[in-house]
C-alpha cells in the first residue's frame, strides 16, 4: 500500500500509524479535560503550532503558558468524532475530525461549542506527536435569548 506521498508502506505499518495518531486525538481530549497541562504539552512536538479559536501558539513553552493561563475554575469535556487519519509516509500523517466542547467556569455554564480540527503528526524520538493542530469553530453558540454568543473565544 502507498501513503499519501506515494511511499510504499505495508498495511500493518499504515494501521500502526493511524492507530498512534488516533490515540493522540483521544489523549489530548482526556488530558485537557483532566487539566493535565504537562500531559497535553507532552503530546506535541518541540516546534509545534497550536491554533485554538484563531490564535497562534508556537512551541512547547508558549503552549505550556497558554494552558497555565486558563482560569482555575474552568472545567471541560472534549468529545471527538469522525476522525480520519491519512498516512503521508513513515514519519508523517495528517488528521481531521470534529469536536464538541462543553465548559463550565465555577457555577457558570458556557455554551457548548462545535468545532473541526486539522492536525499534522510527526514521528519523533519520543514516538508520534502532534506537530500542528488548527481548531475552527463550526457553529456559533446561541445564548438563552436566541442570539449568537460573541463572548466565546475560549482555548479549546
Amino acid at each position: 500500500m502507498k501513503g499519501v506521498s506515494g511511499e510504499v508502506l505495508t498495511e500493518s505499518e499504515i494501521i500502526t500509524v493511524e492507530r498512534a495518531c488516533l490515540r493522540l486525538v483521544h489523549e489530548f481530549n482526556h488530558r485537557a479535560d483532566e487539566r493535565d497541562d504537562e500531559g497535553v504539552v507532552a503530546l506535541f512536538t518541540q516546534d509545534c503550532l497550536y491554533e485554538p479559536a484563531g490564535r497562534q501558539v508556537e512551541g512547547k513553552a508558549a503552549l505550556r503558558a497558554a494552558l497555565a493561563a486558563s482560569p482555575p475554575n474552568r472545567g471541560m469535556v472534549h468529545m471527538s468524532s469522525d476522525v480520519i487519519v491519512d498516512v503521508v509516509d513513515a514519519t508523517s500523517a495528517t488528521g481531521r475530525g470534529h469536536v464538541l466542547i462543553a465548559e463550565i467556569f465555577g457555577s457558570e455554564r458556557a455554551p457548548v461549542r462545535f468545532a473541526s480540527f486539522a492536525d499534522e503528526y510527526r514521528l519523533t524520538d519520543e514516538g508520534w506527536r502532534i506537530h500542528q493542530r488548527r481548531l475552527r469553530h463550526k457553529l456559533t453558540p446561541v445564548t438563552d435569548s436566541g442570539r449568537p454568543d460573541q463572548t466565546t473565544g475560549a482555548q479549546g
